[in-house]
């Protein structure tokens, strides 16, 4: 990853619909009450959210790690999943390319433990093609990453387990702390 290119800048100042992802406030991510747990500040950085009030964060185990090295995790409103689903802003930026939705369902199934990934080739194939007709600005987002590097995605399984096997989930780094 090339730390030079401001990848979450670009999301948080790109102007237009390019998908479902809303983009918000770092002020607005209460991590205490979703994870239930006391979380020493500097840990989470929230860059947007799913229609459901689930968060996307960028997260830090190591405090002093820079945020643009962060692997980035969805931190749900009801309870679970809080895992990874990108091992850095990078990879969040391709996986945008399709629903938040679809990013949450390669999520699950990459905490099963047997899971495979079947399918989501064309799965990811086509949650793209249909976030590109739904949103206007969709080309203008694709191009955008791309000019920043961002390679283009095949496969959101893949991409989103490689981030959980590297990370772990939040839930279980989340256990060393005391109830909020």
């Amino acid at each position: 990853m090339d730390d030079k290119k401001d990848y979450l800048g670009f999301l948080l100042s790109f102007d237009g619909l390019f998908n479902d992802y809303e983009a918000i406030d770092e002020e607005a991510l209460d991590v205490d009450a979703l994870l239930g747990r006391q979380i020493p500040a500097g840990h989470f950085r929230g860059v947007g959210m799913h229609g459901s009030g689930s968060m996307i964060a960028l997260w830090r185990v190591d405090r002093a790690t820079p945020w643009a090295a962060a692997p980035v995790v969805w931190l749900d409103s009801e309870g679970e999943p809080m895992a990874p689903i990108a091992s850095s802003p990078a990879e969040l930026l391709s996986l945008l390319t399709m629903y938040t939705g679809t990013v949450y369902d390669a999520l699950m199934d990459a905490l099963r433990p047997r899971a495979k990934g079947r399918g989501w080739n064309k799965r990811t194939a086509a949650g793209i093609e249909s976030v590109a007709a739904e949103y206007e600005d969709h080309a203008r987002y694709v191009a955008g990453i791309r000019e920043l590097g961002v390679k283009p995605l095949f496969n959101a399984f893949d991409v989103v387990r490689a981030a959980v096997v590297a990370h772990g989930t939040v839930t279980a780094w989340a256990q060393d702390f005391p109830p909020a």
